[in-house]
């Protein structure tokens, strides 16, 4: 007779040891999820802008000529130095006479051009932004060339100039780098220059007009979820603008691709962040097969700050707010104090394209842009504070 046996199969009954063990992975596994989670989080979160600021005090300005006469070809930037005026231009405003730098005084009366085109002494290919020391020399950076130049204008035009070679400048470990470069250079009042770079291996940097540029800052703010480091770098060198508090110990960085306003404490060897302010989101797109990474405008892309200036006590700029797909220059000058609070805003009577403050006379020079006329040089009265 056969006799039919069942085997039945027992799990074995988990030790104390080994209940332990699964606990502990379970555990470890849930702390895992849970950081790529936050991860993940983090980086689809978006970042918060304000959108237009909110003044809690408005005025209107009327605008006084006061030079009707001088052509400017494409002008970028107005700077003050004491009671004289330059306008920086990239076009060759006087026949005969191609300069980059055009002289008047604070009664818009032209007094001469200089900073001559060119790859000899004392000329530039290229201009960058125009800075001053405390006795009123101008510097002018050429990257072109790799060469600063600078004007004493306290003597008659033409004015002699000195040089500063900077093929040398940045070091061996900066040169291994690829594609870093120094983009500007800003003349720290009392001090040495600080350097512009375009990515974290030289954003900020310090030269003294011999040696080698020394970084000192090399972290940008994020801007956006998903855009990547070089997005943001290529953001900060896209027509943004950089302006040093006339005591030099103030930087402000103000982007033209949306409107991102960042601030930096100086004291020549170091630098600190005192606050990034996000007002437009930037929206761009990526040039495709271009290295390193530079980004472009679209339809959607709202312009930030037309131009800036600022002063020891606050930051003036031309912020816009239009998209690129249809673009008018701004008619409103805003004021926000270096922690990035809105101040106060101006409407003004004509659209401008550059400002320059004198905030010890109480007047902005600006130069309009209305379509289809000239530039013109003009000037608002501040009202009282």
């Amino acid at each position: 007779m056969l006799v039919r046996t069942q085997m039945i199969h027992k799990e074995p009954v988990p030790t104390v040891r080994s209940r332990f063990d699964i606990s502990t992975m379970m555990a470890k596994n849930v702390v895992f999820l849970f950081c790529l989670f936050v991860l993940y989080a983090c980086r689809q979160s978006p970042v918060r802008y304000s959108g237009d600021p909110v003044f809690p005090d408005t005025d209107t300005l009327q605008a006084t000529l006061i030079n009707a006469d001088f052509i400017f070809d494409f002008p970028r930037q107005i700077a003050l130095s004491d009671s004289l005026l330059v306008i920086r231009d990239v076009g060759a405003a006087i026949p005969g006479e191609p300069a980059y730098f055009h002289l008047f005084s604070d009664r818009g009366d032209y007094l001469g051009s200089f900073g001559r085109r060119g790859r000899g002494p004392g000329e530039l290919l290229e201009s960058t932004t125009l800075t001053f020391d405390r006795n009123g020399t101008a510097y002018a950076y050429d990257p072109a060339s790799k060469k600063t130049v600078c004007y004493p204008l306290h003597d008659s035009l033409p004015c002699p100039f000195r040089e500063f070679d900077m093929r040398q400048a940045l070091p061996d470990s900066l040169v291994r780098q690829r594609y870093t470069r120094i983009t500007d250079l800003l003349r720290i009042p009392a001090g040495d220059f600080l350097v512009i770079g375009n990515n974290d291996f030289l954003r900020f940097g310090i030269y003294t007009g011999q040696g080698s540029v020394r970084p000192i800052w090399n972290t940008y703010p994020q801007l956006t979820a998903m855009g990547t480091p070089a997005e943001v770098w290529s953001i900060f060198n896209s027509s943004a603008k950089y302006r040093l508090a006339p005591d030099g110990s103030k930087l402000a960085c103000a982007t033209y691709v949306g409107a991102v306003l960042d601030c930096y404490s100086v004291d020549n060897d170091r630098m600190e962040r005192i606050g990034t302010y996000r007002i437009y989101e930037p929206v761009y797109k990526i040039f495709e097969g271009v290295t390193p990474t530079q980004i472009t405008r679209t339809d959607r892309t709202v312009i930030g700050f037309e131009d800036l200036d600022v002063t020891n006590r606050y930051i003036y700029g031309l912020l816009n707010g239009c998209s690129q797909g249809a673009y008018a220059y701004p008619d409103r000058i805003v004021v926000f104090d270096w922690e990035g609070r809105p101040v106060r805003s101006y409407h003004v009577d004509m659209p401008l394209c550059k400002i320059a403050v004198d905030d010890k006379r109480g007047v902005i020079y600006a130069l309009t842009a209305s379509e289809g006329e000239p530039c013109r040089l003009v000037r608002f009265d501040l009202p009282d504070e």
